[in-house]
């Protein structure tokens, strides 16, 4: 076996390893969740070359930034200051106006009052409310962090031009992205009622609708703006 591979495995193994010492007690969560993201992602880019994940692998970094990103902005509370901000709320605004709205495009006549989303009679879910921290500003703003330590990797050798256009189409995909999962979340509170929502649905379906975004758009974009730097191929890198 390559020895990249095997350390790649080793390393996959390990975050396994520390979210199971997280269970036993063994480990904080302030610990266990930044070692297993660094663990994690460290071995999926050294197992990349060896699996259909070898295009995807200079993405991999971005990805692993964006998730620990995530977690600075929620561990430190540094998220409730964009919440609070006018920018937070322009998006939370926008994003409830845009749920009603693809909502009662599906035939959901559903009404809106400020964050308060009241869904028709037969309803398994009679009212819901898009807080503050579902209206997009969180992912929007890792979206700029990430895209920012991209510019690092391929920045000086693109033109500027090429950049900018990438930067547009990457936010305005990030929001739409949060735009298109509330409905989505309401829809099956709507048919389900609150369980079907509540949980892993609602806590974590955010994050992997934006890693999920960011992991296709860094491939495609990294194509785009640096194709002579492609991907390398498994007998180099062993």
């Amino acid at each position: 076996m390559p020895r990249r591979l095997a350390a790649g495995l080793i390393l996959i193994a390990s975050a396994a390893g520390a979210y199971f010492l997280y269970l036993s007690g063994i480990l904080t969560i302030d610990v266990a969740v930044p070692l297993g993201i660094v663990l994690s992602f460290s071995g999926f880019y050294l197992v990349a070359p060896y699996t259909r994940l070898r295009e995807y692998r200079r993405a991999i970094p971005f990805l692993g930034a964006a998730v620990m990103l995530e977690w600075a902005f929620i561990s430190n509370d540094w998220i409730n200051a964009v919440y609070d901000s006018p920018y937070g709320s322009l998006l939370t605004d926008l994003t409830s106006r845009s749920a009603v709205w693809i909502l009662n495009l599906g035939g959901i006549e559903a009404i809106r009052s400020g964050g308060l989303i009241t869904l028709p009679l037969g309803s398994k879910l009679p009212q819901i409310m898009v807080a503050r921290a579902c209206g997009g500003s969180e992912t929007s703003l890792l979206f700029v962090g990430v895209f920012a330590l991209m510019l690092v990797d391929v920045g000086r050798t693109v033109p500027r031009r090429k950049v900018l256009a990438i930067f547009l189409i990457g936010a305005l995909g990030t929001y739409l992205v949060n735009v298109v999962r509330v409905p989505l979340i309401i829809y099956l509170g709507y048919l389900y009622g609150y369980g079907a929502i509540e949980g892993f649905t609602h806590q974590f379906g955010g994050a992997l609708f934006f890693l999920a975004f960011v992991a296709v758009f860094w491939w495609l974009s990294l194509r785009w703006l640096a194709p002579g730097r492609g991907v390398a191929s498994v007998a180099r890198v062993r």
